[in-house]
């Protein structure tokens, strides 16, 4: 059951393009970020296919072996269907945005940067 909250949460969330694509134009690096609501209390997440910094991640996934969380499911959808938003960025910026997220758990540059392009 509540695999199918979390299918379904994430299906939501890809068509709603909250996974964002951001690269470095210097080089081949890049990672994806599953954006937040605006609210205050949902938070920027890093993620690739098989990591996701959150906290259920962490504790269901990595402790427990369960499920993964519903923004790794959110990407892999978001890869099948193509609903990805795409940055390229400066390095630094990068950087920046990556920063951002760790310390306060969003990122205002990289949200500037979705709604300015």
């Amino acid at each position: 059951m509540e695999d199918l909250r979390l299918l379904k949460k994430a299906k939501i969330s890809a068509m709603q393009g909250r996974i964002v694509k951001i690269r470095s134009k210097q080089g081949f690096l890049f990672t994806y970020v599953f954006l937040g609501k605006d609210s205050s209390k949902h938070k920027d997440h890093i993620v690739n296919e098989n990591y996701c910094d959150c906290e259920f991640f962490i504790f269901n996934k990595i402790y427990k072996d369960k499920a993964f969380c519903y923004h790794i499911l959110a990407l892999k959808i978001a890869l099948h269907r193509e609903k990805i938003i795409t940055i390229d960025v400066e390095f630094n910026d990068f950087l920046d945005i990556i920063r951002e997220i760790r310390h306060d758990g969003k990122s205002l540059k990289l949200r500037k940067l979705i709604y300015t392009t």
